[in-house]
């Protein structure tokens, strides 16, 4: 496990715990290079527009972490980018109002079910204060399947089935 921080004066430290030793800190001196957009990634996951909704008008209170525990409750989350103002005229990090939400495959549903899911459970949803908007990210796939919002059969459910 990797923490990295930054101090008041730019400077990076990192941290590894975990294994059988101690914790290990590692100071890098160096300016902080300026981000473009802040981003969570699980397992390195590649991007993938088909598993990607867009989140617009988002508060500058919200940031990855909260995207984060906001959409699991939908499906499980591989990507969160949160693009970054590029402003080096300020020391004041802030994001353009938007994010890029990535699902993954989970054991019941599929990314593509997770994304037209939170389109229609999380569209129009108040998070500090403003209305937010999800929509699909890529452009070719317009039209929502609404066939992917029909629950999963679970293990057990077929006995169920009226034959």
């Amino acid at each position: 496990h990797q923490e990295i921080q930054v101090d008041d004066e730019g400077s990076q430290q990192q941290r590894s715990t975990g294994g059988g030793g101690g914790d290990q800190r590692m100071t890098m001196n160096a300016p902080m290079r300026r981000m473009r957009s802040s981003e969570i990634v699980m397992d390195g996951a590649p991007k993938d527009s088909d598993r990607t909704v867009f989140v617009g008008n988002l508060s500058q209170d919200v940031d990855e972490v909260i995207l984060y525990e906001l959409f699991t409750q939908v499906g499980p989350v591989e990507r969160i980018t949160l693009p970054l103002h590029d402003d080096p005229g300020s020391d004041r990090v802030s994001h353009k109002g938007y994010a890029f939400v990535q699902f993954a495959d989970g054991k019941v549903n599929s990314a593509r079910h997770s994304v037209v899911y939170a389109m229609k459970v999380m569209n129009d949803i108040y998070l500090y204060g403003q209305r937010i908007r999800v929509s699909r990210s890529n452009s070719r796939a317009g039209t929502q399947d609404e066939s992917l919002l029909e629950p999963p059969l679970l293990p057990g459910d077929a006995a169920m089935v009226e034959i």
